[in-house]
């Protein structure tokens, strides 16, 4: 099976959604960002809080 790298591929069922980060998602992941600080424990790059979340994207794209 070939992959192809150029297209954006999405995944979804009735309980998730599934795609790549974009800059916009800022705005969507912030609240979990401030209020739960314990859902990034485990990533290497620590995303809770404001400015953090913003480096922890800009780093991923």
């Amino acid at each position: 099976m070939k992959f192809d790298f150029n297209k954006t591929l999405t995944l979804e069922n009735d309980r998730a959604l599934l795609r790549c980060l974009e800059q916009n998602d800022f705005e969507k992941l912030l609240p979990f960002s401030v209020n739960e600080p314990q859902l990034w424990y485990f990533s290497l790059t620590p995303a809770s809080g404001a400015i953090n979340l913003k480096s922890y994207i800009h780093k991923a794209l």
